[in-house]
């Protein structure tokens, strides 16, 4: 993308002073979604089943004690700086 490319709507530039003005424009229908970085247990499972990991291996948990026994992997718990050679 250029410095002076503008994003469009069919056919309808958009700047980034009056995104407003666009929405009464072209009326969109907005729904609510929310997406979060947190998941949860079922698909946390559901991923590990299809992956098939041989090591788990939990991070960015305050609870890392209480993966064992949700996975058919073995879990690893690193604490902070330690370092895994493979």
């Amino acid at each position: 993308m250029y410095k002076n490319d503008k994003p469009k709507i069919d056919g309808i530039f958009i700047t980034h002073s009056h995104p407003d003005h666009y929405l009464d424009i072209l009326k969109p229908q907005i729904k609510h979604i929310h997406a979060s970085g947190h998941a949860y247990i079922k698909g946390l499972q559901e991923f590990v089943q299809k992956i098939e990991p041989k090591v788990i291996i939990p991070i960015h948990t305050d609870s890392p004690e209480r993966y064992s026994g949700l996975y058919d992997a073995e879990i690893k718990v690193l604490n902070d700086g330690e370092v895994l050679n493979l």
